[in-house]
């Protein structure tokens, strides 16, 4: 256990490291060259929903999912890095992750 002041952290959740958080998100393959497969957890509030961003903050896709699992067309855009931000239903941010589109 750690005391945080008025805070007690009990188990895996660590108010110390907001970044760690129990959502587990997985996007494959990456790098990709024409789909990306997003897939949430069952407790993750729905409809999961995703932008993608390009390296200057450019939004280039949105999306969204009523189900575990978002299937992202990626195919038209040009190699490169891109940025994907995942939203529960709430749209409260749950994951950023990176990924390469390969030609």
């Amino acid at each position: 256990y750690k005391y945080l002041g008025p805070l007690l952290a009990i188990g895996d959740d660590d108010p110390a490291n907001p970044d760690h958080r129990k959502y587990s998100v997985k996007m494959f393959p990456n790098p990709t060259s024409s789909v990306l497969t997003i897939q949430a957890r069952s407790d993750v509030a729905k409809p999961i929903s995703y932008k993608i961003y390009d390296l200057t903050g450019r939004l280039l896709l949105i999306g969204s999912s009523r189900r575990n699992e978002a299937v992202v067309n990626v195919g038209h855009l040009p190699a490169g890095m891109y940025i994907v931000k995942l939203y529960n239903g709430y749209d409260i941010l749950i994951a950023t992750e990176k990924i390469i589109v390969q030609k």
